[in-house]
């Protein structure tokens, strides 16, 4: 049984389902977790990775087997997600906050608070910079990885990060 992400593109191109159900338990939270991130809803996260995992079935022939398969999944993670904050721009539509696991109702009004003002925060920001806070502390890549998934330099990731940090931290202190 194969386990790393090139045999099992491999095993997936040559008609083994299976192998692309093993990527899909490999990367389906990661992709829920960086869509949940850049929508800031859970059943428009949940959307969006559905779509994804299709659309990789579906385009997985066009992969360049000499990149890396997780920038490529993240890079049409990141696509869909966006595009589907695009289409909820054009729709009304309520607020949906994920159910959460707190252990008590103070540990989870002050969780919801907190991730309600990030999540706010982060709506604030421009894409380039959503993407990298995103990327770098709520799916915990490397600069390098970040760059891959890009496809821009290590030192633009550390700039845009920078920039984006400090506006963050701006929104959340009330400065901007």
């Amino acid at each position: 049984m194969s386990t790393t992400d090139s045999s099992l593109v491999i095993e997936t191109l040559n008609g083994d389902r299976e192998a692309f159900g093993r990527l899909v338990e490999k990367y389906e939270r990661r992709i829920f977790n960086l869509a949940f991130r850049i929508c800031g809803d859970y059943e428009d996260a949940m959307d969006v990775t559905q779509t994804v995992f299709v659309k990789v079935f579906d385009r997985l022939e066009t992969f360049d087997q000499s990149r890396k398969f997780f920038s490529w999944l993240y890079r049409m993670g990141i696509n869909e997600s966006l595009n589907q904050v695009k289409r909820q721009s054009r729709i009304v539509h309520g607020e949906c906050d994920p159910p959460s696991h707190a252990p008590g109702p103070d540990q989870r009004i002050i969780r919801e608070e907190s991730d309600g003002l990030v999540q706010a925060a982060l709506k604030r920001l421009g894409e380039d910079q959503r993407v990298v806070i995103i990327l770098r502390h709520f799916v915990d890549l490397s600069y390098i990885q970040i760059g891959d998934v890009l496809g821009i330099p290590d030192k633009t990731v550390k700039s845009r990060l920078y920039s984006a940090r400090q506006r963050m931290k701006e929104i959340l202190t009330g400065a901007g």
